[in-house]
């Protein structure tokens, strides 16, 4: 059991890691693009956009973290239910 634990850690580290390295690389490349906007109306309101979808991206990427890197020795079911409650109902509010 050890050994698919470890397993399944590892290929949820590189399925989690990946995309969020390459989310973060285009937001890098957004803010750039964004501070090169010459009014300040426009930046305020390319970065009110840019915040709540990475506030999403991080609700949905910290539950996924907490959901899949998380032990099953550890594994508490008042937890797993808070954790979809923000998944379910928080991320799309």
């Amino acid at each position: 059991t050890h050994v698919h634990e470890a397993t399944l850690f590892v290929v949820s580290v590189i399925v989690l890691t990946i995309p969020f390295l390459l989310i973060t690389l285009s937001y890098v490349f957004i803010v750039d693009a964004i501070l090169k906007i010459r009014s300040a109306e426009g930046r305020r309101k390319a970065f009110s956009t840019c915040s709540s979808h990475l506030t999403v991206i991080l609700l949905q990427y910290g539950c996924g973290s907490l959901i899949y890197l998380c032990p099953s020795s550890s594994y508490s079911p008042e937890r797993g239910q808070v954790v979809s409650v923000v998944y379910t109902f928080v991320t799309p509010c």
